[in-house]
C-alpha cells in the first residue's frame, strides 16, 4: 500500500474490506479508534483506513484527523494550536 494513489471503495463493500483486512468483527463491536483522536469508529464516521505501524489504521471525520492523515498537520500542531 505504499504508493501515491488514491484508492476508493463504496459504502456497498466497505464491509468486504473490513472483512478482507480482518477488522470486521472488531470494527462492527466498537472496539477500534481512530488513530489520531481515540475516537470510536463506526461506520457513520469513518474517513480513512490505511496502513499504521504494521496494522490497520483508522481516520474519523473530525477535520483535525483528517489533516493529520493527510500530512496537512501534526498533533504537535494541533496541541499548540489548542494552547
Amino acid at each position: 500500500m505504499v504508493n501515491d494513489k488514491i484508492k476508493a471503495v463504496h459504502d456497498d463493500d466497505l464491509s468486504d474490506l473490513l472483512i478482507s483486512l480482518d477488522v470486521y468483527s472488531d470494527f462492527d463491536a466498537g472496539t477500534c479508534a481512530c488513530s489520531y483522536c481515540g475516537a470510536q469508529m463506526n461506520f457513520s464516521n469513518l474517513i480513512g483506513i490505511f496502513p499504521h505501524d504494521n496494522e490497520i489504521g483508522f481516520c474519523c471525520d473530525k477535520i483535525d484527523c483528517r489533516l493529520m492523515m493527510m500530512g496537512f498537520a501534526t498533533r504537535e500542531e494541533k496541541a499548540d494550536a489548542i494552547v
